[in-house]
C-alpha cells in the first residue's frame, strides 16, 4: 500500500467522523455555517495531501527525547488510573458531546469555506452558475458532499496518470429541480468527465468518463450554456461526425436530439439517434448550423503563454533549490515515501538496507525535459559499483524538489541536452529523452536521424562531501 493510498483511506475515515459529529451537533444548536476559517484551494487538495517540504529537527533533540521514555511510562499509569475514576463518574458521556462540538466547529469553519466560495465564485460568471442559495445547511452538505466526492477522485490525484491541474468541479441546477448537480471537468480543454447528483444522501455519478488523454479520445463530453450536455464523436461508425444533446431529467440522462454529417457531406438529424435509416431527418446545413447554436459549449479557460520574465525567475528558483540539495539543506521527496529525505538521508538509508556504503559520485545541472529549467542528476556508488543507478531530481511549482531513480540501463551516457542511451532489449535499444507528463517522467525515443553520438557529454562534476559545509 503506498503513502497516498493509506492518506486516502484515513482521509475517508476522518471525514465519516466529522459527517456523524456534525448530525450531533445540529440537534444541539442550530447555527449557521461559519465562513471565517481557511481551506486550501480544491487544486492543491486532493493531489498531494502531503505536508510542504521542512528540515529536520537534529539528532540530539533526538536523544533528549529518548531519555524522557520512563517519566512517560510513569505518568500515562497515573492518567490511566485518573481515567478510570473520572469514566465511574459518568465524565466521558459529557466529554463526548463537548469534542463532537469541537470537530464540527472545525468542520464549519475549514471544510465549508472553500465549497462556498467556488460556488459564490460560479454565481459571478457568465457560464450557467448555482440556481439555489447556498445559505441553507442542508445545501450546504450537497456542496460538502460534492467536494468530498472531487477530493477522492482517483483520475485528479497527485501523480496519477491522468492527472491535470485544471480539473475543477462546477455546481449547476441541470434538471431545474432546484438542486444542484456536480460536473467536474477539465478548465482548458472543456471536456466533462463527471456528471454527479445525490440520491438518498449518497453521490451517484450519472456520467463517467474513463479516457483522459485526448489523443485517444473518440468521444467527448462538454458542457452547453443551456445546461445541455454535448456528446462529440470524432469518428462514428454512420459518418463523418456525430453529434449527441442530452438533458438530465429523473437522475439520468436523456437524449433530446443528435445530429450527424455523413461521408457525403449529408447532414441528419434525429430525436433518439441510433443506426436505422429510418430514426434519421434529412435536413440542410443550415439546419444543422441552427441546432448546433441553440447547444452552444461553455467557453474554456485560456492558458496564457509563459512569459521570458517567469521562466527567468522559476529557472532561478529551481538553481536556487537544487543547490541547496546538493549542499544538504533542503529535502528530496519520492512518490512512494511519507517523509522527505536529504541526499545524505537516502545514501544512509540505503546503506542501512544494502549491508554497503552507497555514496554520491557526481551530479549535473542541466534540462532534461527541453522546458529551459534545469534538472538534476545525481549519480551513486554502490559498494564498489559505479554503474547501479541515478536520481533525477525536479524542482516543482509548490517547491518540492521530486527524485525520480533509474537504473543503469534505463539511462547512460547522459549528453548535454538531456538525451541519453537506453537498453533492455533489442527493440528497446536506443536513444531517449525525458518528457514531463501528468506529474511523472515518460521516456521518449529520439530519431536516429539527430545523431545523439556526435552530442556532447553532459556538465559532470565531481560530488565533494566537503561542499555539504558550504
Amino acid at each position: 500500500m503506498t503513502s497516498q493510498e493509506l492518506l486516502f483511506i484515513l482521509s475517508g475515515v476522518k471525514n465519516q467522523y466529522i459527517l456523524e459529529a456534525k448530525d450531533f451537533w445540529q440537534k444541539k444548536e442550530k447555527k449557521k455555517p461559519g465562513s471565517s476559517g481557511s481551506h486550501p484551494p480544491a487544486e492543491s487538495l486532493p493531489f498531494s495531501p502531503r505536508k510542504e517540504p521542512h528540515h529536520y529537527q537534529s539528532r540530539e533533540n533526538g536523544k533528549r527525547k529518548k531519555k524522557k521514555w520512563g517519566k512517560f511510562f510513569i505518568l500515562s499509569a497515573a492518567v490511566g488510573l485518573l481515567l478510570a475514576t473520572l469514566a465511574g463518574h459518568g465524565f466521558f458521556t459529557q466529554w463526548t458531546d463537548y469534542f463532537a462540538t469541537f470537530l464540527v466547529k472545525t468542520r464549519e469553519q475549514n471544510q465549508y469555506t472553500q465549497p462556498i466560495d467556488e460556488a459564490k465564485r460560479l454565481q459571478t460568471q457568465t457560464e450557467p452558475t448555482l440556481s439555489a442559495t447556498i445559505d441553507s445547511p442542508r445545501d450546504m452538505d450537497r456542496i460538502l458532499a460534492y467536494t468530498t466526492y472531487f477530493h477522492e477522485w482517483m483520475p485528479g490525484s497527485f501523480g496519477s496518470d491522468a492527472y491535470s491541474p485544471y480539473y475543477e468541479m462546477k455546481f449547476l441546477d441541470l434538471n431545474a429541480d432546484g438542486r444542484d448537480e456536480m460536473v467536474i471537468w477539465e478548465s482548458t480543454t472543456g471536456v466533462v468527465y463527471e456528471v454527479v447528483t445525490i440520491d438518498n444522501g449518497q453521490t451517484v455519478p450519472l456520467y463517467s468518463d474513463s479516457v483522459f488523454k485526448m489523443d485517444e479520445h473518440e468521444e467527448e463530453m462538454y458542457l452547453c450554456q443551456d445546461n445541455t450536455l454535448e456528446k462529440f464523436y470524432s469518428n462514428p461508425l454512420q459518418g463523418q461526425q456525430l453529434q449527441e444533446y442530452y438533458q438530465v431529467e429523473d437522475q439520468t440522462l436523456v437524449m433530446v436530439e443528435c445530429i450527424m454529417q455523413s461521408q457525403d457531406n449529408q447532414w441528419y438529424r434525429s430525436k433518439a439517434g441510433g443506426a436505422s435509416d429510418g430514426m434519421w431527418t434529412e435536413i440542410s446545413e443550415s439546419e444543422a448550423q441552427a441546432v448546433q447554436n441553440n447547444h452552444v459549449r461553455i467557453e474554456v479557460k485560456q492558458v496564457s503563454p509563459i512569459s521570458e520574465e517567469t521562466k527567468a525567475r522559476d529557472k532561478a528558483e529551481a538553481e536556487q533549490r537544487l543547490q541547496l540539495v546538493l549542499k544538504d539543506q533542503y529535502p528530496i521527496h519520492f512518490y512512494e515515501e511519507i517523509e522527505d529525505n536529504t541526499l545524505s538521508g537516502f545514501c544512509a538509508k540505503e546503506s542501512e538496507q544494502l549491508g554497503f556504503s552507497v555514496e554520491i559520485t557526481q551530479y549535473a545541472l542541466l534540462d532534461m525535459d527541453g522546458d529551459s529549467i534545469p534538472e538534476c542528476v545525481v549519480d551513486f556508488r554502490f559498494g564498489e559499483n559505479e554503474q547501479v543507478m541515478c536520481l533525477v531530481l525536479k524542482h516543482l511549482q509548490n517547491d518540492e524538489v521530486l527524485a525520480t531513480g533509474f537504473y543503469y540501463r534505463q539511462m547512460y551516457r547522459l549528453k548535454s541536452d538531456g538525451t541519453f542511451r537506453a537498453s533492455g532489449s533489442e527493440d528497446t535499444d536506443g536513444w531517449y529523452r525525458l518528457v514531463w507528463e501528468n506529474m511523472s517522467w515518460v521516456m521518449e525515443r529520439v530519431p536516429e536521424e539527430e545523431n545523439c553520438e556526435s552530442k556532447p557529454d553532459a556538465p559532470w562534476q565531481i560530488y565533494e562531501s566537503a561542499q555539504v559545509q558550504e
